[in-house]
């Protein structure tokens, strides 16, 4: 089995993603890309390989919603490379695994850019 490799980006800026091929048809089209890319206001996050009960890509930064938890969880990488939901509680943030849940049907409601008044949950 061979994974795909696919990113999306965060424009600060302009508060929008672009995937990759919107990024290289700019590029190509008026070099805004060489100069807007290298500077801080992208966010780069990456396809975890896995879906969504809708059939949905589940990115970085996506916020899920698991019906074995009550809470949404953002979906982070964690430093040795697993993707990781992360619940945030008052009393501390909780890091579980997202290959252990995902099968449970997991939905996607959102990203941490334009949604991240679901975590105050």
């Amino acid at each position: 089995m061979t994974r795909e490799f696919k990113f999306r980006f965060w424009d600060e800026e302009m508060k929008d993603y672009w995937d990759w091929e919107e990024m290289q048809d700019d590029w190509e089209s008026d070099g805004y890309f060489t100069t807007a890319f290298r500077q801080d206001h992208w966010v780069c996050e990456q396809f975890t390989g896995l879906y969504d009960k809708n059939g949905k890509e589940i990115y970085e930064g996506d916020i899920i919603k698991s019906p074995s938890n009550k809470h949404p969880l953002e979906i982070i990488r964690h430093k040795n490379g697993m993707y990781i939901p992360r619940e945030y509680r008052k009393n501390g943030n909780v890091e579980i695994c997202l290959y252990q849940i995902v099968d449970y049907g997991v939905e996607v409601i959102g990203n941490i850019h334009e949604n991240k008044e679901l975590l105050n949950d």
